[in-house]
């Protein structure tokens, strides 16, 4: 149920968010995705969520 309340929360930036992640992973692994993540916040730890 915690997990349904979190990605409700991030539904509107879900797609660009997700997207942005995957591109970072496929452009240069964790180093981007720690990068993504700083700049993100939270929806950072989500895309990582999303694209485990």
């Amino acid at each position: 149920m915690e997990n349904m309340t979190r990605r409700k929360r991030c539904d509107t930036k879900r797609v660009q968010c997700v997207s942005a992640c995957a591109k970072s992973l496929a452009q240069a692994g964790k180093h981007n995705e720690r990068l993504l993540r700083k700049q993100n916040g939270k929806d950072g730890n989500h895309c990582k969520e999303e694209n485990a």
